[in-house]
């Protein structure tokens, strides 16, 4: 967790959600949040029919919070409707950045990326076939993302990864 801390407590953009600090109490490690109450994409997902403008209003604030990710040398790896929440004003923003990791050529270290993590339906085909990540896996999951909103389910529902595996393998990013 706090590697965590350390890579979102480097992120200031209107469309990410805002770290303001972090606690240790009792041998825990609590984080402060900015506070969203307008629920998940997930959840609007679920209750609402989006228009197209109100899709494309969305996608065009997240891919500018994803580029600015990228800007940072950053990949965020897990973009999902549920680590996306809407503020006050109902503007979605980015969350849970665990499986956030620096990639490329950073004061001199290469920082290379094949850990496999995420979520089974939005994982790239490079987490999948264990080859080195790079920005190109936050590009796949916004695409399966806007898919997801536009057609209210995921293109790639399965249970279990090796299934996914057996579908993608033609798809890889090159």
């Amino acid at each position: 967790m706090e590697r965590e801390i350390e890579l979102h407590s480097q992120l200031n953009h209107p469309h990410i959600v805002k770290l303001y600090g972090s606690k240790k109490l009792d041998g825990k490690l609590f984080i402060i949040l900015e506070y969203l109450p307008n629920g998940t994409l997930f959840d609007r997902i679920q209750k609402t029919n989006m228009t197209n403008e109100e899709i494309i209003d969305i996608f065009i604030d997240l891919m500018d919070a994803v580029a600015y990710i990228h800007s940072k040398n950053m990949i965020h790896r897990d973009i999902k409707p549920e680590n996306i929440i809407a503020g006050e004003d109902d503007k979605f923003k980015i969350c849970d950045f665990g499986f956030t990791a620096l990639v490329g050529n950073i004061r001199g270290k290469n920082h290379k990326r094949m850990t496999f993590c995420g979520t089974n339906e939005y994982f790239a085909p490079e987490i999948l076939n264990g080859q080195q990540q790079s920005e190109k896996v936050d590009i796949w999951t916004m695409g399966v993302l806007l898919y997801e909103v536009a057609h209210k389910r995921s293109p790639f529902k399965t249970e279990t990864y090796a299934r996914l595996k057996t579908i993608t393998p033609s798809l890889l990013i090159k």
